[in-house]
This record gives structure tokens, sequence and C-alpha cells, in this order.
């Protein structure tokens, strides 16, 4: 499973490049905005992201190989 941090810009992006959580047979992209619990970079472009900023959470894993999806976003991101 990866898992990313992403400024606004580039969750954006991300957003447009997989407009659906399940892009691929066997393979998945979760996105989740939210507030930043602490000081970031951003996995993309190492753009600053301030404690309390907006930003996204990227997940993206397969099935395929046995690789689930577990629940991580809430330890660096509020709601």
């Amino acid at each position: 499973m990866k898992r990313e941090i992403l400024c606004m810009s580039c969750g954006y992006e991300s957003r447009i490049q997989f407009p659906t959580m399940n892009p691929y047979p066997d393979e998945y992209v979760k996105h989740l905005g939210g507030s930043a619990k602490k000081d970031f970079v951003c996995d993309s472009c190492n753009a600053d992201i301030l404690k309390g900023s907006r930003c996204v959470a990227r997940s993206m894993w397969h099935t395929l190989k046995g690789l689930p999806y577990y629940d991580w976003e809430t330890k660096y991101l509020e709601a």
C-alpha cells in the first residue's frame, strides 16, 4: 500500500488523474481531504504543508497480491 500526504494542488491533480476509487482491475485509490495535524512536505511537489492547512491523504493499493487497505489517514489529518 502506498501512502502520501499531498498539498491541495497536487491532491486536485491526483483526483483528475484518478477520478474513481477503482481505476484499474484489482487496484484502488482513495483521496481524503482534511487539515494537517503537524507540518508536512508534499510527497509530490515538496511544498510545505503547515499544521492546520488543508491537504489530501492519498492511499493506493491492490488486492491481487493480498495487500489490503488499512486506515492511517486519521493519524495525520483532522476531518
